[in-house]
């Protein structure tokens, strides 16, 4: 097997001849120049450290050449497939090529992340994005109702602050596009160590209704048989909150904008919505029926969404 040793900056090629003797011993037969000083020494495979180059320059390249970075992690598989850090960073690069693509279809003021607070509102609530993204899917997790419970629980989350923060952490997505708006898929690895299991959750941007509600189609999978379909009612709007405290006192005066959730619909388990229509003040839901208790066939529904 071929090593490099590595001291103080110079690469001496080797090759060891490692056999077993009757006794069980190792032996090893190296060259070596006896003039050099080996105060530090590593052993590191060849075929490791040419993976791990090829990732640093990946990585060098990812913030101005995301193609090229992307097939310097690419190479950096060919030579290790097992490589974990180039499958992550690979995973990333791709996600990152997603989003570019994805943002250019938006107008030159929503492709990027801005400090314009008007601006960033404009951008939410006429494309649902943000800083030239989807809104997070951890954020729209955290709207939804869980199965086991009924009602709401969180209503509402301040996107300016939510969207690329600690708490809704997201390694990445597929993102497609779909009309006007998109849908987001993710997955989430359990929590629990002894679980191998992932969550899978799913939101799809439909339309958007003449007073401002968004409508959103989403979709939890826990890593069993069930996946749990639900349509979600949310709207954006600006809002204040308190500042820093300044001289034992707190102002109303930081601007947030805020995603609200308004309320949801549960479609079913595996029963997705295989029409949506978003006309007016008015949803038109089509589902199709195929487990039991219910009667297989097509449910229609039209519900109408008013203010009081």
């Amino acid at each position: 097997m071929n090593y490099i040793f590595t001291i103080k900056n110079k690469l001496i090629f080797v090759v060891l001849s490692v056999f077993i003797s009757s006794e069980n011993l190792v032996y090893a037969d190296a060259q070596s120049d006896k003039a050099l000083f080996f105060d530090t020494l590593f052993l590191v495979d060849a075929h490791q450290q040419s993976a791990e180059t090829l990732l640093q320059m990946g990585h060098q390249k990812k913030n101005s050449d995301i193609e090229g970075a992307i097939k310097l992690y690419e190479k950096s598989l060919e030579v290790d497939p097992n490589y974990e850090p180039a499958k992550s960073s690979l995973k990333g690069a791709l996600h990152i090529k997603d989003v570019l693509l994805f943002s250019k279809g938006l107008p030159n003021s929503c492709q990027s992340r801005t400090g314009d607070f008007d601006q960033n509102l404009n951008c939410v609530q006429k494309y649902f994005v943000i800083d030239g993204r989807p809104i997070n899917p951890m954020i729209i997790k955290d709207l939804s109702t869980w199965i086991s419970d009924g009602g709401d629980q969180v209503v509402s989350i301040d996107l300016l602050d939510s969207q690329n923060s600690n708490k809704y952490y997201c390694e990445g997505y597929n993102l497609k596009k779909q009309g006007n708006y998109y849908s987001v898929e993710v997955e989430i690895p359990s929590e629990a160590k002894d679980h191998v299991s992932r969550e899978i959750f799913y939101y799809d941007v439909e339309g958007i209704t003449n007073n401002g509600v968004y409508i959103i189609q989403t979709a939890w999978n826990g890593g069993g048989s069930g996946t749990f379909y639900n349509l979600l009612f949310v709207r954006i709007r600006k809002d204040m909150g308190f500042s820093n405290l300044d001289n034992n006192k707190f102002t109303l005066d930081r601007p947030r904008i805020l995603i609200e959730k308004l309320g949801e619909y549960a479609l079913g388990d595996r029963v997705p919505a295989t029409m949506i229509k978003v006309e007016g003040n008015t949803v038109t839901i089509e589902t199709q029926q195929h487990l039991p208790p219910y009667e297989k066939g097509t449910k229609k529904i039209t519900i109408s969404l008013e203010n009081r």
